[in-house]
Formats: C-alpha cells, sequence, structure tokens
C-alpha cells in the first residue's frame, strides 16, 4: 500500500511533490477506506469491516502499520474519518451514519473513539461514503455514492445562526 503525503496547501495554485511512503502491515494488506493525519503529524487508517471490529493502525515512520485499537459499530462499515484542523473532534463516516468524538485534551484519536459519539442529524444519503469537517467554521460536509455515475450532491450539515 502506497501512501502519498504533502503539507497542508496554500489556497493558491501551487504544484506538490507529496513524499510517497510504502506500507506495510505485518499480518498482510489491511482493507483500508478511512484515513486522518492528526496535529502531531500522526497518520491514522481505519479498516472497512462490517462483520468484525475495525482495526485503528497507525502508520510508524518506518512505514510499518501497527494495529492500535478497534473499533466495533455493530456491522456498519467506516468509510471515512476526519479530525478537525485544531484535533479537538475526530468525525467518524460509516456506510449509514455520522459520529462526531470529542478529542479529550492531551489524548489521541484511540483517546477519542473511548468516548461516546455526539449525536448529529439523520443524513439523507444513499451510501455514505466521505466526510470533511469545515477548516473556518463549524459544520460537516459529507457525499454519498453513486455507481451510476450520476453527479452527487455535497451535503453541508451546520449549526444555525
Amino acid at each position: 500500500m502506497r501512501i502519498h503525503r504533502f503539507p497542508e496547501p496554500e489556497l493558491r495554485d501551487a504544484t506538490l511533490t507529496p513524499e510517497t511512503v510504502v506500507a506495510h502491515h505485518p499480518e498482510g494488506r489491511p482493507d483500508v477506506e478511512a484515513m486522518a493525519v492528526d496535529p502531531e503529524g500522526r497518520t491514522w487508517l481505519v479498516e472497512l469491516r462490517g462483520d468484525a471490529p475495525a482495526g485503528v493502525l497507525l502508520l510508524g515512520a518506518d512505514g510499518r502499520l501497527e494495529r492500535r485499537g478497534e473499533l466495533d459499530l455493530g456491522g456498519e462499515q467506516v468509510t471515512a474519518i476526519d479530525l478537525s484542523a485544531d484535533g479537538s473532534v475526530l468525525a467518524v463516516r460509516t456506510d449509514r451514519s455520522l459520529r462526531l468524538h470529542p478529542v479529550p485534551d492531551g489524548g489521541d484519536l484511540l483517546d477519542a473513539l473511548d468516548a461516546p459519539p455526539c449525536a448529529t442529524p439523520e443524513l439523507d444519503e444513499r451510501q455514505g461514503e466521505s466526510v470533511a469537517l469545515l477548516r473556518d467554521r463549524p459544520g460537516v460536509v459529507t457525499v454519498s455514492e453513486d455507481e451510476s455515475g450520476s453527479p452527487v450532491e455535497l451535503h453541508l450539515t451546520a449549526p444555525a445562526g
């Protein structure tokens, strides 16, 4: 598995050269669909599993993926994760729902997953595939998948006001 990473770009035209990390796991190639980088620069990955708890993996400097924990969502498959820019909120998107977890001060992604998630509005999407926390104000953008090739809608959920 290859992971391409680069610093957060400025919002202007630019050419970026990514660093490519060849990731490997002692148990073979994990089925990963969700990835986030925390404020300390650590790369976290979550396996796509519905029939068993999903592995939470941490990418080491040498490219080794280390299983750091598990996430059991009762049959839902994790399809995306995102951390807020300040690292205080973890969004976990599944094929059916969205969960927002507070990250405790000094904590990491695993600490956030130990805490109960905050309630979120029900999403009217056929198959949830992505999530992004807004950088400049409270809010979440999600999008579903459509195998037909038809355009899909981005959905913005933000507090009123």
